[in-house]
């Protein structure tokens, strides 16, 4: 079967990331055709088993149009405005390609893929899986989704946790399939990676490194966790904080500045390293005694948790949204409530203090990642969504 995938999710980011795990063990059976803004960091990894097709107007983040405007209007309200002729234009563009390939399916692997993908299923006739990797908090975002959800052509909606199905689940129940992230585990390979992180920035050897990986943005809470890390600064004085990541292209604050000033204000930022954005992240990851997750609002999966199993690091997350579909409370990992910097600091005391907890923790965590998040077993359920396998009704997974 020919499938026609829209991802604009390429510097990143858990869609595309995610994308690159399916391509591992993608169906013979299925014909890829990707369309993405750019190459960004995974086309090298889909090229050899995808064509693929680059439309700059299919933009990544709502906030961040493709041209480059004059200061007085780089503002994202004005980069959203335009976005809406640009995302049209890109959806005339993908629709004249999806009439020279022919899909037998258009696949909507991110969010703004979505409106984008079911537009040109209706004018094209074209069936439309959707895969759901967001919470939509805001009043318009669930308005707008669960209206194209309701869309007779969108035959299928793929979510990556209970959480990210809660909205869909209301409305249209029969067409959601529950299909947790997961991980191509030999791409994590403690055993062929070589750390990077504590020698490239001179973190001493007996240091335990809380780290925090992802984009920087007012939701994921880096301020809560480095005022945590502020309370205790002076009893684990061995304890590092590395903020592994920089800041969102589609948010206009430089918010790595911003708090890297709060740490020196705060007086821990002799202990406290921004990397910055690092193309990859194993080298540094690696180094991690364990991670945090300090969101301040759901996350509707967390890639970076998963990620943490691989290496049979714990975990430290917020106790909302599919986080804690991934981490147990005392298993794997240890649930804080979000923006509570006082039992967030009791939760880094405690895995910084005690290694035999954080190995016990660790090797539960990868164990419970090869049984549940098998890449192999989940991406051809994925496949089976695509290629109409009768297994394909029996997909609605549970951890």
């Amino acid at each position: 079967m020919k499938l026609l995938i829209l991802n604009s999710c390429v510097s990143g980011g858990g869609a595309g990331r995610s994308l690159e795990a399916y391509f591992k063990h993608i169906s013979p059976e299925i014909d890829a055709h990707v369309v993405m803004p750019e190459p960004g960091v995974i086309g090298e990894t889909l090229s050899p088993k995808a064509n693929l097709w680059f439309i700059p107007e299919f933009v990544e983040r709502i906030h961040r149009s493709p041209y480059k405007l004059r200061p007085w209007l780089n503002h994202p309200y004005v980069h959203i405005l335009i976005n809406l002729f640009v995302l049209g234009k890109a959806a005339k563009r993908i629709s004249t390609l999806a009439k020279e390939i022919k899909p037998d399916t258009i696949y909507c692997n991110h969010m703004l893929a979505n409106p984008v993908g079911a537009y040109i299923g209706w004018k094209l006739n074209i069936p439309v899986v959707f895969h759901a990797r967001n919470i939509h908090v805001a009043w318009f975002g669930r308005l707008s989704y669960t209206f194209l959800a309701k869309l007779d052509g969108v035959k299928a909606i793929i979510c990556n946790s209970e959480a990210s199905a809660e909205l869909f689940l209301r409305t249209v129940p029969e067409k959601v399939k529950i299909i947790h992230n997961f991980l191509d585990t030999s791409k994590f390979d403690r055993t062929n990676i070589i750390p990077a992180l504590r020698q490239e920035y001179a973190i001493p050897s007996n240091a335990i490194v809380a780290g925090y990986l992802g984009r920087i943005l007012p939701k994921k809470g880096v301020d809560v966790l480095i005022r945590a890390f502020q309370k205790v600064y002076e009893r684990c004085p061995n304890l590092y904080l590395v903020i592994l990541g920089g800041n969102d292209g589609g948010i206009k604050n430089d918010l790595q500045s911003e708090y890297r000033d709060l740490c020196d204000t705060l007086g821990i930022g002799d202990r406290v390293i921004f990397t910055g954005f690092k193309k990859d992240i194993r080298p540094y990851m690696v180094d991690f005694d364990f991670v945090v997750l300090p969101s301040v609002e759901p996350e509707s999966f967390g890639r970076v948790l998963i990620e943490g199993m691989a290496y049979s690091i714990p975990s430290i997350t917020t106790d909302i949204g599919g986080a804690v579909e991934v981490i147990k409370h005392q298993v794997n990992g240890l649930h804080v409530p979000p923006r509570d910097a006082t039992i967030l600091a009791q939760a880094l005391e405690t895995l910084a203090s005690d290694h035999e907890f954080r190995k016990n923790m660790g090797k539960r965590g990868h164990d419970r990642l090869l049984t549940e998040f098998s890449s192999h077993v989940l991406a051809d359920q994925i496949s089976n969504v695509f290629t109409g396998s009768p297994q394909a009704d029996k997909l609605n997974v549970a951890v």
